[in-house]
């Protein structure tokens, strides 16, 4: 998973690489900001220095 990060998106070195698993985003410093899988939007979500510019969403 990668996110578009400067001023040519098209630019593969714009291109930051994310955790794939709850585990990953844990160890870089994402912090939950969800309780879980619950209610009408599903997933649980994890953000980094409390920036909601990235918001990453784990479904299980």
């Amino acid at each position: 998973l990668g996110t578009t990060w400067g001023p040519n998106p098209l630019n593969r070195q714009y291109f930051a690489k994310q955790p794939l698993t709850i585990e990953e985003a844990r160890s870089s410093g994402f912090e939950p900001i969800s309780t879980g899988c619950e209610g009408k939007f599903l997933g649980q979500r994890f953000i980094q220095n409390k920036d909601i510019g990235l918001i990453l969403i784990y479904d299980s």
